[in-house]
């Protein structure tokens, strides 16, 4: 799935074949070690003294880390638009995309930890590869949280973002093969059958209108309440996403809305 993010090429190709390799060798001798993927890394922000039962779980993109959500300011502003919940960035290295446990070890290593210790309001918030990681998560096991918001996520590659503009949408749109359905399709049939269902009134979406990701948006918005969907002029970079966040952060419907779990303000 990881090489299908974008058509690579040169010297790109051979840096994203060597990380892969370096991520894929690293879990191999873990393996060897200890007969397991390592545990997910995490990194808490936690609203001391304060006994939240709300949490909000970042995954961050492809070429981030945990600690690249707390250094842009991530948890700051959530903290100064006076967030009640706790909050905490998860490490999804390259070797469980490569290894295809990535959503297991969201939910053992941080979801089902998380409900031990008395949390029963979960959101997931993921930017760019983190945000198609959350949809994933969410149509898996949408009971296991309150919520999901996407930051300008990769929402497939080129040729399956064409096929589903020539059709004329997602709603008209079937895969090629129905016996061979990709991880990315998985998630716009997901999407297409749950349109106008109350699932999708707990998916909201923020994008800049230069992402190179914004076609693909743009369709994703239109299966949405229009409340739940953020535009603002900007490209695929942190700087983008820390204004999208600031919006989403001042939207009362998010964080006071009906059935929205645990109430954050």
């Amino acid at each position: 799935m990881l090489l299908r993010l974008k058509n690579y090429s040169g010297l790109n190709h051979v840096f994203v074949l060597l990380v892969l390799l370096l991520s894929a060798s690293g879990l191999a001798v873990y393996w060897f070690v200890f007969g397991r993927d390592p545990q997910m890394v995490t990194l808490w922000d936690v609203d001391a003294p304060a006994e939240n039962t709300a949490l909000l779980v970042f995954l961050p993109g492809i070429y981030d880390t945990a600690e690249t959500v707390r250094e842009e300011g991530i948890f700051r502003l959530a903290r100064q638009a006076g967030l009640r919940a706790d909050m905490v960035a998860v490490g999804t290295q390259l070797g469980y995309l490569f290894n295809h446990t990535l959503l297991q070890h969201l939910q053992e290593d941080v979801i089902r930890p998380a409900r031990r210790r008395g949390y029963t309001g979960l959101w997931l918030v993921g930017f760019s590869l983190g945000g198609f990681s959350s949809l994933r998560y969410f149509r898996q096991a949408p009971g296991d949280v309150c919520g999901v918001i996407v930051i300008a996520p990769y929402l497939g590659r080129e040729n399956l973002i064409n096929s589903i503009e020539q059709a004329g949408g997602p709603l008209l749109w079937q895969p090629r093969d129905q016996q061979a359905v990709s991880d990315e399709e998985a998630v716009w049939l997901w999407l297409k059958h749950r349109y106008r269902k109350p699932l999708l009134q707990r998916l909201f979406l923020a994008y800049g209108e230069a992402d190179d990701f914004a076609r693909a948006h743009v369709m994703l918005g239109r299966l949405l309440p229009p409340a739940n969907v953020i535009s603002s002029p900007g490209d695929h970079s942190w700087n983008t996403w820390r204004r999208l966040w600031k919006t989403l952060l001042a939207k009362e419907g998010i964080w006071k809305g009906p059935g929205r779990c645990n109430a954050l303000r």
